[in-house]
Order: C-alpha cells, then structure tokens, then sequence
C-alpha cells in the first residue's frame, strides 16, 4: 500500500520479463481488492482458457493446490465455494474474433460495467489485441491511440484499466541474467510510459526465488503511491505471493507462473 495504490478512473501498465510472475501477481492483487472492497472485474486473457484462468484464481482464493500435492489440495466443497465467489467478481470477454480490437474489447467492458458493475478491467497481454494499423500509422502512434481509447473509457466508465504489456527484447547483463524492465523497455512505444498512470515491473530473482515487484511510475505520488520496490515470495504451501518479511526461509519456494 505504501508505493501502490488503486485508483478509479486510471491506467496501469504492469510489465515483466516473459514467466517471471506478472500475470499471478496481478490476479492475486485483483482477488485481495475484491475479497477488501467488493470490487468486479472484466477479464481479457486469451493466452488462458477460461477454464485454466477460473482453475487459477480458485487456487489463489483458497490458498490451495487443485491437483493432489504434498500440501493436500482444495475439497469438492471448497471448490464449489470459490467458484461461486469468482462467478460473481470477475466476468470473462471471449470474442468470436480470432484477434479482437480494442474497440470491441472495450464495448464488451462498458456491457460488464453497465450489466454487472465491474470495476476493472484487465487485458493480459497487450499482444493479442488486434495490431492492424491503417494507411501509413506508425507502430508508435497506434499504441498512443490504443492508451488514449484505454484511457477515455476508464474515465467515462470510472473504472480502473490494467494492460499486460511484454518488454522488448532484453539484453542480458554481466551477471548472465536480466536487469529488471524500465518503462522504457516497453515494447512498442514511448508512450507507455509517458501517458500511464502507474507502471509496475514484476521481475523474478532466480537465485533468491524472490520476486521484485517495483513502481517505475506513479503519476499523482502520494495519491495512489510513489516510487518503491517491495518483495515477495511464493508460498509453495499456500500457493500465494507473501512478503518477504511474513516469511522463513525454509519455506520459501516458486513455480513457473507466466
């Protein structure tokens, strides 16, 4: 809470190198603001079947494993009751469009906002929004107006939007590994980090087994954060993110969540 805030009404960008955590950090932040304030959310992410996203969020919601493991797994009854929680928090956009427009993403957001008062929306990842660009605009200049599209809803629909968005390729540094992504290591565009509202990174330690997650930019700090790191690791036992703090070391554990 120190360095992120939510805020109605504003962008967010998390970013991360490819299976370092993001998309499993964002859903367990999405769940804690729905079990705290009631909050709903329209959910594109066509990397996950539905299915497997529901399987996801069910096992954050419990703190249980799905599968048979050494830390036992969820019950029939438990299942059932994160079930019926997350069918009346978060509500799934499936097109019959091979590759939708942000268009038509954000016309099925208004729908979810209107039908179901949704919150949020989450569009994970950026890359399977239809990119096609018409006449002679740039690269650059379709990602401004798909931010600005982004932007104008969360202030009409007075909703929080977060966009999934990979870095650019990474060099890697003189340890062998890969320094954390900057704003700027967006893919794309600039303009993502000139015209968010928050930027988060998630970037996984492989020989800590932590993960880093910091703000690269709050744009009202003080308001909704400032600029900080915090770091987590994953409880093998309670298959959720914990502070660093809140937990021992022999406890400590990862899988290899995108």
């Amino acid at each position: 809470d120190e360095i992120y805030k939510v805020m109605k009404g504003t962008f967010h960008v998390v970013t991360g190198i490819p299976n370092h955590g993001k998309s499993t950090f964002l859903d367990q932040c999405l769940i804690q603001i729905a079990k705290t304030h009631n909050w709903k959310f329209a959910i594109f992410s066509p990397e996950h079947s539905t299915k497997m996203h529901i399987r996801r969020l069910a096992i954050i919601y419990t703190g249980k494993a799905f599968d048979p493991n050494i830390h036992g797994r969820m019950s029939e009854e438990e299942l059932s009751d994160a079930v019926k929680w997350i069918h009346n928090h978060f509500f799934f956009i499936e097109t019959k469009d091979n590759i939708p427009t942000i268009s038509r993403i954000l016309e099925s957001a208004k729908g979810a906002v209107q039908k179901f008062g949704c919150n949020g929306l989450v569009i994970d990842p950026y890359n399977e929004v239809d990119a096609s660009r018409k006449g002679s605009l740039r690269e650059d200049e379709h990602i401004r107006n798909f931010i600005s599209e982004c932007k104008r809803f969360c202030k009409m629909q007075n909703v929080t939007t977060w966009v999934v968005a990979h870095p650019t390729k990474m060099s890697k540094n003189e340890q062998g590994g890969y320094s954390p992504p900057s704003a700027y290591d967006i893919a794309g565009a600039s303009h993502w980090s000139n015209m968010s509202d928050a930027i988060l990174t998630v970037h996984r330690d492989f020989d800590s087994g932590s993960i880093q997650v910091m703000t690269r930019k709050v744009r009202e700090q003080g308001l909704y954060g400032s600029i900080g790191e915090a770091v987590f690791f994953y409880d093998e036992a309670k298959h959720r993110f914990v502070d660093s703090a809140d937990m021992r070391s022999e406890e400590r554990g990862w899988r290899g969540y995108n």
